[in-house]
């Protein structure tokens, strides 16, 4: 009986002791494997950002300081749209100069 006893007990612990090395083990795999991948919404208004001809950094967007308008910088941070805008809305940089290209062709196309 006392051998029954104790070769169930090497048993349990033997299943216990593998099932504890099999899931640390699949668990450092998993976690080995993760990439931090950066915020989506935070890569987005990255994107934007530069498209509009600003900076981000500091998950901040800073828009160009020149040109200036009566002392002011021309182009603010639009946080609806999250672009460097104009006084009228337009953004700056390259994305600015897609716009106007834009705007200038339906204009000589509406002519």
């Amino acid at each position: 009986m006392d051998q029954q006893k104790s070769s169930v007990g090497v048993v349990v612990v033997a299943i216990v002791v593998t099932a504890l090395v099999v899931g640390g083990g699949m668990y450092w795999w998993q976690t080995s494997k993760v990439t931090p991948q950066t915020n989506t919404y935070e890569q987005i208004v990255k994107f934007n950002c530069e498209q509009s001809g600003g900076e981000f950094s500091e998950s901040k967007c800073q828009c160009q300081e020149e040109p200036k308008v009566n002392g002011a910088p021309a182009f603010t941070y639009g946080e609806r749209d999250g672009y460097c805008v104009d006084s009228f809305g337009t953004p700056g940089g390259d994305l600015g100069e897609t716009v106007k290209n834009l705007q200038e062709f339906q204009m000589l196309k509406s002519q």
